[in-house]
């Protein structure tokens, strides 16, 4: 029976992958890819789909919906895109995502809206990324075992300087890039019973989404179902 579960659990990821997949389109000539679509492609590395500029950047995780529970989740992935941007010397320096989520707050309750544009530049920074979730749900698909919590996303940089969207390119992605995100591992939904069960697995979503984000702008591994369906199985 367990391994029945087990059985049933990865096909219906790989599943959703693949449908997931399907829908994506090309821009500027580069396949975009579906983070999780490198389950289905097997093993070699996935190429950055664009190369920040190496300038002062802030990373703006805007939620004016409230889909995220918790302020927290805005700052934790903020944060985390920010720490591996620095680790990967992607960009020289960063601004505290805090600041960004503040100065945005501040100027809404005075009636007014920055643009990411005049955000980036109020606070010294010359490269924006924009992350704005619209889906953040924890029980993921439904299943008496467990839970698969996902997330979705729209991502875009601009560049301040010049006042323009840099990524994604072109006009087919009014939204931004679109991301879904979800945990490498089932969790068992007495982990979802408890306050602190629930925060604990907000936060590692939160990082996941993070992960993802910040995988857009430099190469890395490839995962093969295998590795990311059995790792915590």
């Amino acid at each position: 029976m367990m391994f029945a579960r087990k059985f049933s659990s990865a096909v219906r990821l790989a599943t959703m992958l693949a449908l997931s997949t399907s829908s994506l389109l090309l821009v500027a000539g580069c396949n975009i890819v579906h983070a999780g679509s490198y389950i289905l492609e097997g093993p070699g590395k996935i190429v950055a789909e664009y190369e920040l500029r190496q300038v002062k950047t802030v990373v703006f995780v805007d939620d004016q919906k409230n889909v995220l529970p918790r302020t927290t989740l805005r700052v934790i992935i903020g944060d985390d895109v920010s720490a591996i941007l620095l680790t990967e010397k992607l960009v020289p320096s960063t601004i505290s995502p805090r600041d960004a989520i503040s100065m945005s707050r501040s100027r809404e309750q005075d009636g007014t809206k920055l643009s990411l544009e005049k955000l980036g530049k109020e606070l010294g920074a010359e490269q924006v990324i924009w992350v704005r979730p619209y889906a953040f749900d924890l029980d993921g698909y439904d299943d008496q075992q467990g839970a698969r919590p996902t997330a979705m996303v729209h991502v875009k940089v601009i560049d301040v300087t010049n006042r323009v969207r840099v990524y994604p390119p072109g006009d087919s992605f009014p939204e931004g890039r679109d991301l879904t995100i979800s945990l490498l591992r089932d969790v068992n939904r007495d982990e979802l019973a408890t306050t602190i069960g629930r925060r604990k697995i907000e936060e590692a979503l939160a990082a996941e989404i993070a992960d993802d984000v910040a995988k857009l702008f430099y190469e890395h591994e490839r995962l093969d179902l295998g590795e990311k369906v059995n790792d915590h199985n």
